[in-house]
């Protein structure tokens, strides 16, 4: 699966975006939230840097344990994105 992020807003606490599977042709899936951009990253409060990242889906950690106690056999993983620079 492609994936393509389209930040259309960004403000002082937030960027909003289109998020478009571009495997075969653009179908859209969702919006995003995301935090602002800063020029110096601010742990937590930084969205991650223009770029192409791969996805894989975390299959361990507390949140992941959390909503599958919460959800079962329907939550199969966290998406995660690998290799940002910087963060």
């Amino acid at each position: 699966m492609d994936l393509m992020l389209i930040r259309f807003s960004h403000g002082t606490d937030d960027t909003l975006g289109l998020l478009y599977d571009v495997s075969v042709k653009p179908v859209f899936l969702a919006f995003t939230l995301e935090d602002e951009f800063r020029a110096i990253k601010e742990p937590g409060n930084t969205r991650i840097p223009e770029g192409r990242y791969r996805l894989k889906l975390r299959r361990y950690g507390e949140h992941h344990q959390q909503y599958r106690e919460k959800f079962g056999s329907l939550h199969q993983g966290m998406i995660e994105i690998e290799g940002v620079p910087g963060f």
